[in-house]
Parts: structure tokens; sequence; C-alpha cells
């Protein structure tokens, strides 16, 4: 069971840890405050919490559009993997497990760091 009072001791004892979660906080609160598909401060916040950069300005407009539309709703992680693979072409696990956690918090992430560490391999990102 989860010791509350241990997880805020840790929080406070690492302040870059802490400082990543009050980040992951402002970008998830955010997010239903203003129209993602055009706001460049949530883009620029969200880009740099998650690691996304160098992408073409389509790929950017497609992750923000579908974003935008499913936020209140969520969409699977099929749906973000077909998306995203019609901006660029590939099939993008990383973002698109990023994509729709942010819709849904319950959803996992398979980032490098996930895929590396527990399963020993790179998460697949592959031109179609």
């Amino acid at each position: 069971m989860l010791n509350i009072q241990k997880a805020e001791q840790l929080l406070f004892d690492n302040g870059k840890l802490l400082d990543g979660m009050n980040k992951y906080k402002q970008n998830m609160e955010s997010l239903h405050q203003t129209d993602v598909s055009t706001d460049a401060d949530f883009r620029r916040t969200f880009n740099r919490f998650f690691v996304m950069r160098s992408r073409t300005p389509l790929y950017y407009d497609t992750f923000y559009s579908f974003l935008e539309m499913r936020k209140d709703t969520s969409g699977t992680f099929e749906e973000a993997l077909e998306e995203l693979k019609g901006s660029n072409g590939k099939l993008e696990m990383s973002f698109s497990s990023k994509l729709v956690h942010v819709m849904d918090p319950t959803q996992p992430i398979w980032d490098r760091n996930v895929s590396v560490l527990h399963f020993g391999r790179y998460p697949a990102t592959e031109n179609l």
C-alpha cells in the first residue's frame, strides 16, 4: 500500500523530482482550460516536459489537434498511433502512449525508460 507521508517526503527531498511533478500537474490542469491545438504556451510546456522536439509542424499540429478533439472523451492507443502515423509515416509508440495518458492518466506511458528498464528494448518507431 502507498505510504503518502513517505511519498511526500521523497518529493521534498528530491528537488528535481518535485519540479517534474509540478510541471506534470501544470500540464494536466491546463489541458482543460485552453485550446491546446492553438495555445503556444501549453505546447511549449508540454513539449519540454515530454521531451518532444525536432518534429515537423504537421506532426505538432496533428498531435495537438487530436488531443484537443479527444481530451474530454479520450482516444485509444490505436487511434493515436494511426493519427500520428498519418503525419510522418512512423509508428510512434512512445508519443502515442503519452498522448493517450494525458487524456486518461490511468493509461501507461511506454517510453524509452519503461521499455529499456522493464523489457530490455527500445520502443518501436518504424517507417511505414
